[in-house]
């Protein structure tokens, strides 16, 4: 499995920094590789990950390209968002059903957060930061999407909602209640 995404500089705030980094860590855990849209970080340098060049905010349809030269399911999501290490598991359940694509809303909680559950954690709002598919999807989705939907601002995630329900159909899931993104 590969993640997709694109990071802030570290130096521009401390709290979105730890924010990321908090993320990478877990991130290292789940998946196979790890591509990082932006300025590379000495921070998060590993074997796994890769950076890219490129703009703030780089457009959704560069993210999505990225994510169909990828093998295998790859997600696409938000820089600051933990993934519990039952991810891979849920993802290869979600193979096995027939699946064609997954998303999930976000689980809140208030770092440093002392409990490796984070059972305290409660979806807050309707943020969807979290999409996963093969690359046959991603492709078809990057070769459609507008072209000013960028990662950080509103819109993006609705439209793949929405592209996923219409293309994916029921093979198009919400894994929410696993508490696997937060």
């Amino acid at each position: 499995m590969t993640c997709v995404s694109s990071h802030r500089p570290f130096r521009d705030s401390y709290d979105i920094a730890v924010n990321q980094l908090n993320a990478l860590i877990s991130w290292e855990d789940v998946f196979d590789s790890i591509i990082l849209f932006g300025a590379p970080e000495p921070e998060i340098q590993s074997a796994k990950v890769e950076f890219i060049a490129s703009e703030p905010f780089p457009r959704i349809a560069s993210l999505m390209a990225a994510a169909s030269a990828c093998k295998g399911w790859t997600a696409l999501i938000n820089a600051d968002i933990v993934v519990s290490l039952r991810l891979g598991a849920v993802v290869q359940e979600c193979i096995r059903k027939g699946m064609k694509a997954i998303t999930s809303y976000r689980y809140q909680f208030e770092p440093p957060n002392p409990d490796p559950e984070l059972s305290g954690a409660k979806v807050v709002d309707l943020g969807f930061d979290f999409f996963m598919a093969d690359a046959t999807i991603w492709k078809a989705a990057s070769d459609v999407v507008p072209s000013g939907y960028r990662i950080g601002h509103s819109r993006w995630d609705n439209w793949c909602l929405g592209y996923f329900n219409v293309t994916c159909g029921k093979q198009f899931v919400d894994v929410t209640s696993r508490r696997l993104i937060f």
